[in-house]
């Protein structure tokens, strides 16, 4: 069920980026700290997590980005909405 609303994830934000190229993703958060983990940079967004892209809007507690390999993880009371559609998940 988690690769699911993941896959889902990725197919919302994928179809966006080839549809829209000049559409940025916006992410807004209470706090945002920068760190290496295992070799590799990341940044961590914490609290009241928003990310948008377009009509996708992500919410949730807790988004880390993997900056080299342009991949990141959601976690907490994630929320996925798109237009009528919307995903709920505890991560992704």
């Amino acid at each position: 069920m988690k690769n699911l609303i993941a896959l889902i994830i990725y197919l919302f934000l994928t179809a966006n980026c080839f549809s829209q190229q000049d559409e940025y993703i916006t992410v807004v958060g209470d706090s945002l700290v920068g760190k290496v983990i295992n070799g590799e940079s990341v940044r961590e967004v914490y609290s009241n997590v928003v990310l948008t892209q377009g009509d996708v809007v992500i919410t949730c507690n807790k988004a880390v980005q993997y900056i080299a390999r342009n991949d990141a993880d959601l976690s907490g009371n994630v929320i996925v909405k798109q237009d009528s559609l919307t995903i709920t998940t505890e991560e992704a």
